[in-house]
């Protein structure tokens, strides 16, 4: 199983992987919330922007860039475990977070 290197690193998201901890008990298996993915989960955004992936592989692919929205999640679990994960985004936080459209 691959480790995320330095959890603090996303302690800022401790809030959230706690809700998304209490959500799966008893449904994923983990003590963490990337011990709850398989190895190769896959994320996809549903409402996206040039330049915003829509579709992440991977544990470690996950644990990447900061991100702030609102939005929905579909999850998927086999074998105790997230799979699939699919987030429908608000469209306008993700405007505002890259800028755009440029002001003039």
């Amino acid at each position: 199983m691959t480790s995320i290197e330095n959890l603090d690193d996303y302690s800022a998201l401790d809030p959230f992987f706690r809700i998304v901890e209490e959500g799966l008990s008893g449904l994923a298996e983990g003590d963490h919330f990337f011990e709850l993915l398989a190895e190769d989960v896959v994320f996809e955004y549903i409402i996206t922007v040039p330049g915003y992936p829509r579709r992440v592989v991977g544990r470690s692919a996950v644990a990447g860039v900061p991100y702030r929205n609102r939005y929905i999640s579909v999850i998927t679990i086999v074998d105790r475990k997230v799979t699939h994960w699919r987030d429908y985004l608000d469209p306008i936080a993700v405007f505002e977070a890259v800028g755009w459209p440029p002001h003039t």
